[in-house]
């Protein structure tokens, strides 16, 4: 599936990437394929939220630890990068994702 991405996003304003913030164990695989996605020359310079999904679940890693294993000072340097905790599940979270990359997008035009 992910080879096909590239056919979808080279008209992307904005990139929004999902995580389960709860499965520790596929960070590195998630972290390895978003720094992919990051790469692609379509990227450059668009505003990215990180959406870590699923922070109603007790084992659910906080922000700093995903700031950590996805680089995010690295990428804010690069980038409008944001990552926003939420839970798909009860909505938490998602209003203030959108608002951040309503924000970003608006400052880019």
């Amino acid at each position: 599936m992910r080879n096909l991405w590239d056919r979808y996003y080279a008209d992307a304003q904005g990139l929004i990437y999902v995580i389960d913030s709860a499965d520790v164990g596929r960070f590195e695989e998630a972290s390895l394929a978003f720094e992919a996605v990051k790469e692609q020359a379509h990227f450059h310079a668009i505003p990215i939220l990180l959406v870590a999904n699923k922070q109603d679940l007790l084992d659910a890693c906080g922000v700093v630890e995903i700031e950590q294993q996805f680089h995010a000072d690295r990428i804010r340097q690069e980038v409008p990068f944001s990552i926003q905790p939420m839970s798909a599940l009860n909505g938490d979270g998602v209003n203030g994702g959108m608002q951040w990359l309503v924000k970003a997008l608006e400052k880019r035009s």
